[in-house]
């Protein structure tokens, strides 16, 4: 038998090179559920080379990924924050409203540190596998490093577990697209 698969949910991995700003490890924080995030949640505008790096990655995703025909469309940045997790602590499962892509940046992990997504959907029927695969799975994980950025679509559920033996720091962020997407012809323009 042949399989196909359709419709796949895209995860871009790749490696910041800018040097991280050591002040970012200690902005002023709140209390979040299960961590603490920074108070700015415009953390990037301070730190222009940084952000201009993270909008290239974004933008490299969105060409490899979308393939927009409109040479004038681009990602850009338009929130983010540093998340603070205390050794047992965790991040909720949650999604990015009002986003297109959103992305992690690790700045202080461990080595066995990691983020899970979470399929959105439910199955209708409850099978036990005898081993998962990528057909049968819920839930992945990517292993993360100090420096990995992890870009995927704001509407994907993600989370975190715990973090072990160590407190762990990343700057999220996410972003939304410039320019018209949609076409006049199938009346479905936007001008953005």
């Amino acid at each position: 038998m042949n399989y196909s698969e359709i419709f796949p949910t895209v995860i871009g991995i790749t490696e910041v090179t800018t040097k991280i700003p050591e002040e970012l490890k200690s902005l002023e924080a709140c209390k979040s559920i299960g961590n603490e995030r920074s108070i700015n949640s415009y953390v990037l505008d301070k730190y222009e080379t940084l952000k201009e790096e993270l909008e290239y990655h974004a933008n490299e995703y969105f060409k490899e990924v979308f393939n927009p025909k409109s040479k004038d469309n681009h990602i850009y940045i338009t929130q983010s924050w540093m998340n603070y997790t205390n050794s047992g602590g965790f991040h909720h499962k949650h999604f990015h409203p009002n986003s297109f892509l959103s992305g992690v940046l690790y700045i202080d992990v461990n080595e066995q540190d990691s983020i899970s997504f979470v399929k959105r959907t439910t199955e209708l029927l409850q099978i036990e596998p005898k081993s998962y695969n990528r057909y049968n799975s819920s839930e992945a994980f990517f292993n993360v490093a100090n420096n990995s950025l992890v870009l995927f679509s704001s509407l994907l559920f993600h989370e975190v577990c715990g973090t072990n033996n160590k407190n762990r720091i990343s700057l999220a962020f996410n972003t939304f697209i410039k320019g018209t997407i949609g076409s006049d012809q199938g009346l479905a323009e936007l001008k953005l």
